[in-house]
């Protein structure tokens, strides 16, 4: 079977493009496709504990199986911004994996609309 690999920010440049299609046996799940891009991709190594992975526009555990067609998105963490609260917007309708790819790695899904306001409270133990 074939299925189509997309790979976003820190896994794209690990592959060296955005989509790779990939030939593989029936039965392969989520959890072995990865694996297999790791072999073909030794720089991909560094997301095996990290990344998210989503099937046909769908967050997917690595015990998933495949079929031939699919997209599999790979999605590393990603971080950065200003001290600032998130105020995520869905679509309704939309699952969160769908979302961050309609928008692309270029953009983000969430929206920084005010400063972040500690919640902790001095202790009473005097530290």
């Amino acid at each position: 079977m074939r299925i189509i690999v997309k790979c976003f920010a820190g896994c794209r440049d690990a592959v060296g493009a955005a989509s790779v299609s990939v030939e593989l046996p029936e039965g392969t799940t989520v959890g072995e496709a990865f694996t297999g891009l790791i072999e073909n991709y030794p720089a991909l190594a560094g997301y095996d504990r990290s990344v998210m992975l989503a099937v046909n526009r769908d967050y997917a555990d690595r015990q998933s199986v495949l079929e031939d067609g699919d997209e599999l998105a790979c999605i590393p963490p990603v971080s950065g911004g200003t001290n600032s609260d998130f105020a995520c917007k869905r679509r309704r309708g939309s699952s969160a994996a769908a979302q961050f790819l309609d928008e692309g790695a270029q953009s983000s899904a969430c929206i920084r609309s005010r400063p972040i306001e500690s919640s902790r409270t001095p202790s009473s133990n005097g530290r």
